[in-house]
């Protein structure tokens, strides 16, 4: 629990949601809000539902309540038919205003950083498909977000802002971008070393297979796969505290663990859309005193 007791102040505090609250002052000389205190609920204080698959309403609700301290009683089973219903009928009534239809896509991307064609594969994928149903709906505005598990100095990164991407000029491995961002290398604690041998071997696996190239681009016959949308990344758009980007704007780090260190995650939108605030992401410093994120 002390990793969350540093993370959470420090999220709250950078949302400007809750700044003038006194729990979440920086104290003089300090880089950061004090840690929030844990004390343990008794258990019958505390909303738990006894039923299969409304933990994610409970979850919702209990923060809701928490955060605009209202009491947590109405939070029981008998309370979620009506909040899932009253979310339903406010979606509709959304859905119903043509002004505010939104697509919205998420993915997951592949973690592993060799199989390059693979990951793009499905973020060609998801943006093509993304598109063909913005196009049915009338060319509604598009969001696409998740783990793209792709560095903002990749090829992947230069795909999603810029449309288009010849493969070939590229390793099938290093697309990710992420071989290069170990907390060791990116930390400076160690740098690595290339070697003639090395950089000869690289040299020859950039080469790619006709399957590789049909799983990146969905057509074997051409090595330039593209996207219809004309995306901007909601991070790089909106300025923030230096302490906490990077020179193009998008976050230090948004994943930090044994073996990588950086930001593979992002919200892209459509030029339909203007964001105005991101919730920032925590500095390097913080993520060093929890030792990861999420988790170690």
């Amino acid at each position: 629990m002390k990793s969350w007791c540093t993370l959470f102040p420090s999220l709250l505090l950078q949302s400007q949601l809750f700044k003038d609250d006194p729990r979440l002052t920086i104290p003089p000389g300090a880089k950061r809000c004090k840690e929030f205190n844990v004390h343990r609920m008794p258990v019958d204080s505390v909303p738990q539902t006894k039923v299969s698959g409304d933990c994610g309403v409970y979850a919702i609700k209990y923060i809701e309540h928490l955060l605009g301290r209202l009491p947590l009683d109405t939070i029981c089973d008998d309370s979620m038919e009506l909040f899932r219903n009253k979310w339903t009928v406010d979606l509709w009534q959304m859905c119903k205003d043509a002004s505010r239809r939104l697509l919205i896509g998420n993915i997951h991307v592949l973690y592993n950083p060799s199989p390059g064609d693979v990951k793009l594969g499905q973020i060609h994928f998801l943006s093509s498909r993304a598109h063909v149903l913005s196009e049915k709906w009338g060319n509604v505005p598009v969001l696409l977000t998740g783990d793209f598990n792709s560095t903002p100095q990749s090829a992947i990164y230069k795909f999603m802002s810029s449309s288009e991407l010849n493969v070939k000029l590229y390793d099938r491995r290093e697309l990710s971008g992420q071989r290069s961002c170990h907390p060791a290398q990116v930390l400076g604690v160690k740098q690595e070393i290339s070697s003639p041998l090395s950089l000869i071997d690289g040299l020859l696996k950039t080469s790619w297979k006709d399957e590789e190239i049909k799983v990146a681009t969905g057509n074997s016959e051409g090595h330039v796969v593209v996207h219809s949308l004309n995306l901007n990344s909601s991070y790089a758009t909106v300025k923030s505290y230096t302490g906490t980007r990077e020179p193009n704007g998008e976050p230090l780090a948004t994943s930090y663990h044994s073996k990588f260190l950086g930001t593979v995650d992002y919200i892209w939108y459509s030029d339909d859309l203007l964001p105005t605030r991101v919730l920032d992401t925590v500095s390097v410093d913080i993520l060093m005193t929890t030792g990861g994120l999420p988790c170690q």
